[in-house]
């Protein structure tokens, strides 16, 4: 597998350049070509489609001097079910609806009360025990996404 530390740095670099923060980067091999697929987001609103042409049209040029193979770039947002992966996510989203998946399987939807060390607090909102707040360790947890439902 070819490494392409390089390529995501630059990626980076030039998201930050353009006024964007990165959600996520993920580069596929499929044998005959790359799939470059880049999640920016913002603070300040919500990205639109136009900030995602502005970015593709920033990185596409040069990325097609870096790497050397037939590549597709995807630039987007996150979505509205974005996962939650940062200290900043945790702060922006803290008292909005999310889903926690655990290793093992189980699924728990609450209200975001924050996250302390490893630890991620939530409110259950739907059940007899509405109100209640349990901690979740970030051990225990596979994935944490926004619930826009």
């Amino acid at each position: 597998m070819e490494d392409f530390s390089k390529v995501i740095d630059f990626i980076k670099r030039k998201i930050l350049s353009c006024g964007f923060s990165v959600h996520d980067i993920q580069i596929k091999d499929s044998g005959k070509r790359l799939i470059i697929r880049v999640f920016i987001d913002r603070n300040d609103r919500f990205v639109s489609i136009d900030d995602c042409v502005f970015v593709s049209r920033n990185l596409e040029p040069h990325l097609e001097s870096m790497i050397h193979k037939s590549f597709v770039l995807e630039v987007s947002s996150p979505g509205a079910d974005r996962e939650i992966k940062t200290d900043e996510d945790f702060q922006r989203f803290k008292g909005m609806k999310v889903e926690i998946t655990k290793k093992d399987g189980r699924k728990i939807i609450g209200k975001l009360m924050g996250k302390v060390n490893d630890e991620v607090f939530l409110m259950d909102e739907g059940s007899k025990v509405s109100g209640k707040i349990s901690g979740f360790l970030l051990t225990d947890i596979r994935k944490i996404k926004l619930c826009p439902w």
